[in-house]
């Protein structure tokens, strides 16, 4: 497995979104995007926006899920629902190369905004054929736990994931 591509022989049926936030001031009140590049395309799914009315608070973690029978209806990614804008089956996610957070600021270019602490992601997609594949920030070289980063104008917009597990079908 490399850091750049993941073949899939088939297409992405359900993501699995696990943040945790610094503490203290890693919250963030402005908009978080989960984007899926593959070889055909890709797009983004927002995971919090200021429509949703969440602020990601210092220290937490937080799930988001995209036809996940785990969780609950608060913590699906808005759209994400048959027939939704942001429904993954209406948009085929097959031969994942990157996955990446973004932050969007909600400030003019240049002033300060309100920057996010991330201790932790970790996207899960789970493919139609069983496996899964898990996108996190666990990306110290020492393989000794998650590279904490900041998201902001100050401090670059967008961080790219690395493929840690594939995990094979139950």
């Amino acid at each position: 497995m490399t850091d750049s591509v993941i073949i899939t022989a088939t297409a992405v049926e359900k993501i699995d979104i696990r943040v945790k936030t610094l503490s203290p001031w890693g919250g963030t009140k402005e908009p978080l995007y989960l984007g899926i590049i593959t070889n055909f395309g890709g797009r983004e799914f927002p995971l919090r926006y200021n429509k949703a009315g969440l602020t990601l608070a210092d220290g937490t973690t937080y799930q988001f899920g995209i036809n996940s029978t785990t969780l609950t209806e608060d913590q699906q990614i808005y759209g994400s629902q048959e027939d939704g804008p942001n429904n993954i089956l209406t948009y085929p996610l097959n031969n994942v190369q990157r996955v990446y957070l973004r932050k969007e600021p909600l400030t003019e270019s240049g002033d300060r905004d309100d920057s996010a602490g991330i201790y932790y992601i970790a996207a899960f997609l789970t493919m139609q054929d069983g496996h899964v594949i898990d996108w996190s920030n666990r990306n110290r070289p020492d393989s000794s736990g998650p590279s904490p980063f900041w998201l902001g104008n100050e401090f670059g917009q967008i961080v790219y994931l690395k493929p840690e597990v594939a995990m094979s079908p139950q």
